[in-house]
């Protein structure tokens, strides 16, 4: 691979990732083991912490580099040393937030190991489904003590608790209780907390607690009347994605198929892209899997990756890529009496509708969250088709927020975009497109 898109890590980042990869498999393999909760969040805390710790004394340092450039009178050369290291400063900093994204990837597979990532998903979001601004710096954060304590104290009696800062997925609440049938995150207030913002938090957390209660909402996040429904498990092929990376390492490219209309392909090599090209045609969507924010809120890499192919694919070297053959995926849900476009717009993945000429007998998107899962998920194909055929689905059209803000007053219950009657495949114009998540 490029020199550009490989992290380069130590032989201590290596074992730190290897430790951590290992006391989460081995809490999801044992979820009753509170110590080794405790250890593994105990362990994340100290990550986090010590690259806050990296990122403010790096801001510090750029601060008195941008002052020397103002006031120093350097010369042309002078001048040039103190950019290049500002620009080793940016660098660095970058580097640092993507390290604790990283950490906070094994906080997600704590939440995982308890809680589907279809339950968890909503406490990612805000009021207005806008992903909800992360978590500040745990260092110097007023009440971290007393969180810690409360979560300690619960895991000690045989509550599994994660904190909230160590996760990306989990944004509402410090504390989130994890052992009953749905997560239940907790606000931890040191004082009497007023004014607007401590009121959004407390609405927040009430109407999160109450869809959990009710499995729905007639006001939900900004949309109306919202059922939430189980989702089921289907099958998944983590082990043949771990296989086809293994083989890769020791031999610079595999491909395998789980099943037709998906393979996985695992590269180690420029040399070996080539290969990769053969199997690309318009309808096929190529999607390029990486160590990202865009895996949030799926369920996280650190929980399906094996740990020596966790720390390649964190790295970087390897590239990891999905295949799915979006002709074959029409021809699924058509097994099952559903027409589907491919729309990937950047919003919607997929219209289903049970009669492309009258919209009106049931139409329907798929997100492309939802079908991201396929590929994140390493879930199976057919299976995805079967439950989100139009027979699994509500009849009447689902849309998202904005549209139905676009509808007139009064008639949201009956009408349907005029848009989604004029879709068509996203690969029409014959472009072939690749995603990286």
């Amino acid at each position: 691979m490029d020199d550009d898109e490989i992290l380069d890590l130590s032989p201590a980042d290596v074992r730190k990732l290897l430790h951590a990869a290992s006391l989460l498999n081995t809490l999801a393999a044992d979820r009753e083991n509170m110590d080794l909760l405790l250890d593994l969040q105990g362990l994340l805390v100290r990550r986090v912490l010590a690259r806050e710790r990296a990122i403010a004394r790096t801001r510090k340092l750029e601060g008195m580099l941008k002052l020397s450039l103002r006031k120093a009178r350097l010369d042309k050369a002078g001048s040039k040393r103190v950019k290049a290291l500002l620009q080793k400063c940016g660098s660095f900093i970058d580097q640092s937030w993507h390290w604790i994204f990283l950490w906070k990837c094994f906080g997600d597979g704590v939440a995982c190991a308890y809680h589907s990532p279809y339950n968890l998903k909503i406490l990612l979001y805000d009021q207005d489904y806008n992903v909800k601004q992360g978590a500040g710096f745990i260092t110097g954060k007023e009440g971290f003590a007393l969180e810690w304590e409360i979560l300690e104290h619960c895991v000690r009696k045989g509550y599994p608790v994660v904190m909230s800062d160590v996760t990306n997925m989990i944004r509402v609440g410090d504390i989130c209780f994890l052992g009953g049938v749905d997560p239940l995150p907790l606000e931890v207030k040191t004082g009497n907390a007023s004014g607007p913002r401590a009121a959004r938090q407390h609405q927040l957390l009430q109407e999160v607690t109450s869809f959990y209660v009710n499995d729905g909402a007639k006001q939900f996040k900004g949309l109306p009347n919202v059922e939430r429904h189980a989702m089921p498990d289907g099958p998944d092929y983590r082990n043949l994605m771990n296989d086809c990376i293994r083989q890769a390492s020791a031999e610079g490219y595999a491909l395998v198929s789980p099943e037709p209309g998906l393979q996985y392909v695992a590269v180690t090599s420029v040399e070996q892209m080539t290969k990769l090209q053969d199997q690309l045609k318009p309808w096929v969507l190529p999607r390029i899997l990486t160590a990202s924010l865009g895996w949030v809120p799926c369920l996280p890499f650190t929980l399906t990756l094996e740990p020596d192919n966790l720390v390649s694919f964190i790295s970087g070297k390897v590239a990891v890529f999905v295949l799915t053959d979006m002709e074959y995926l029409k021809s699924l849900f058509l097994q099952h009496g559903s027409h589907a476009t491919m729309i990937m717009d950047g919003v919607s993945a997929i219209q289903v509708c049970a009669d492309p000429e009258d919209l009106m007998k049931g139409v329907y998107r798929i997100s492309e969250l939802l079908f991201a899962r396929v590929a994140l998920e390493f879930q199976s194909l057919a299976w995805f088709a079967q439950e989100n055929a139009v027979n699994k689905q509500p009849s009447w059209g689902t849309m998202t927020r904005k549209e139905f803000e676009a509808l007139p007053e009064g008639s949201y219950c009956f009408q349907i975009p005029e848009a989604w009657a004029r879709v068509k495949d996203f690969y029409a114009a014959r472009q072939l497109r690749i995603d990286v998540v």
